[in-house]
């Protein structure tokens, strides 16, 4: 989720209703409108271009690793571990799980302050990026390993995370020993210690909140990586992406109700917690250069940013305590390119990368050098008819992107941060940065550097906000408020 990601979510859910004109939005994301921005490095041990688990260790144990490596160390028989298919994993996957580790820093709250740690995504939940969190293994591929990981602990005394919420149901209740080395069914493990288990967006809902919350949650939606926001909605997919297959799976979260739900959890009594978010199909769906699965994904996200923005604001004493941070594990190549008009035949909304990840050898068709089809001038016109902040996507003018590549790639991404400590995430640093500076704004007294912050947002210059008639029947606003007023 680099900048043009973060912009393209912004066009497409802030422009609904002639809220984006003249060249100013009416409204700015949740994630925008956090008052510290750093940009932050993102390169591997031994590569430019990273992965989610070396860039996911980066941020949770302050090391850097090889490329597809979680919380460990390269050593010396590494080569002995071979991947290619589920045998040889399974004979070998001793030299993968063998490694030095490193205690992530969800690990060290748990084990030596008693903080309650989660993982939300939308992805499995033993996946790249919830795994950096609390997995140790020299491949990411063993997820099903990384499961038992999360219920054994690995550095705590029973279970790793107090929360966790996503897909990937079959790597804790459908293991056998040729896929996993075991047949425990973890579910049923984590629901014996307490864990309240939920299945579907009807039973997550039906959760209650406050001092009634449950102490403990595993909810496990679907097998594989949950379904992007935009097929959840049931909108239309344009031709050159593909349609949904729920595999029976039709009742699914959205993050922003996994988000609310894990902290209502973590948060009970007033324990202290630490807790990572994640919207997987921004990266997934930008593999395969799918624009309109991405982008409705990064409006989920944000969504879930406004969840923990209501909380942290929710009085002055979370405001004073909580930290909360908006980053990416690595960008991708999109780039918005303009405005297509889609009532032009053959028009071009996306134009697609001639290089795909993985690579195949029949490109998809990309757009020819010079103007594409539809290419055109001024501002989307998206429309928001149910009021859910998720565009229909069926309006005229839309955004135009382009794709690099299907792959990462090693430009630098933004973080911005808002709470206790948010200062020190001011300027350019390295991934690993990141953990110290959490560890940092934890072992400190913030009061100084939140008070310059506060200053600061008193003295900035107000930001564009016409008044509502203005806004309502689409009209310019010839200057802007000063501060004083």
């Amino acid at each position: 989720m680099g900048t043009a990601y973060r912009d393209a979510g912004r066009i497409v859910a802030q422009s609904t209703g002639n809220r984006f004109r003249e060249g100013f939005f009416d409204e700015l994301q949740q994630m925008d409108l956090m008052p510290v921005t750093g940009l932050v490095m993102t390169y591997a041990l031994d590569n430019i271009t990273p992965d989610s688990a070396n860039t996911g260790t980066a941020w949770a144990t302050g090391n850097k690793t090889i490329n597809g490596t979680l919380n460990v160390f390269p050593d010396n028989n590494d080569f002995r571990y071979i991947g290619t298919n589920t045998t040889t994993q399974q004979a070998t996957k001793q030299f993968a799980l063998d490694n030095p580790r490193i205690e992530t820093l969800w690990e060290y709250l748990k084990r030596l302050y008693g903080y309650k740690t989660g993982i939300v995504t939308t992805s499995e939940v033993t996946d790249a990026t919830p795994a950096a969190e609390g997995g140790h293994t020299l491949a990411r591929a063993l997820q099903n390993d990384v499961a038992r990981q999360y219920v054994d602990g690995v550095f705590t005394d029973g279970p790793t995370f107090d929360v966790i919420m996503g897909g990937a149901k079959e790597r804790f209740d459908t293991r056998t020993v040729a896929n996993s080395g075991d047949t425990r069914n973890l579910v049923n493990e984590l629901q014996s210690s307490g864990f309240t288990v939920v299945q579907n967006r009807t039973q997550l809902n039906a959760l209650p909140s406050g001092s009634n919350a449950p102490n403990r949650i595993v909810g496990l939606f679907r097998t594989g990586n949950m379904d992007v926001a935009y097929d959840k909605l049931g909108l239309q997919r344009p031709p050159d992406e593909p349609t949904p297959s729920f595999a029976g799976f039709t009742d699914q979260p959205f993050l922003d109700e996994m988000t609310g739900k894990a902290i209502a959890t973590l948060s009970k009594g007033g324990a202290p917690f630490i807790l990572m978010v994640e919207g997987a199909s921004i990266d997934k769906q930008s593999h395969p250069n799918h624009a309109n699965g991405q982008i409705w994904d990064t409006i989920e996200f944000d969504k879930a940013v406004g969840v923990g923005r209501s909380y942290l604001k929710n009085s002055a004493e979370k405001k004073e305590s909580t930290l909360l941070l908006v980053t990416a594990d690595h960008d991708q190549s999109m780039s918005i390119i303009g405005l297509v008009d889609t009532t032009v035949p053959g028009s071009i909304q996306n134009v697609r990368s001639n290089t795909p990840y993985p690579a195949t050898s029949a490109p998809p068709p990309a757009g020819a050098g010079g103007t594409n089809p539809g290419e055109t001038g001024g501002f989307p016109n998206y429309e928001d008819a149910n009021g859910d902040r998720y565009p229909e996507n069926t309006n005229r003018y839309k955004i135009a992107v382009g794709y690099r590549t299907g792959n990462h790639t090693g430009s630098s991404v933004p973080l911005t941060a808002e709470g206790a400590g948010a200062l020190l995430f001011f300027g350019y640093f390295d991934q690993t940065d990141i953990f110290f500076k959490m560890a940092r704004s934890l072992s400190m007294n913030t009061k100084p550097l939140d008070s310059a912050l506060e200053q600061k947002t008193k003295a900035d210059v107000p930001q564009f906000n016409p008044p509502p008639q203005l806004r309502r029947e689409g009209n310019s606003l010839p200057i802007l408020a000063t501060p004083n007023q």
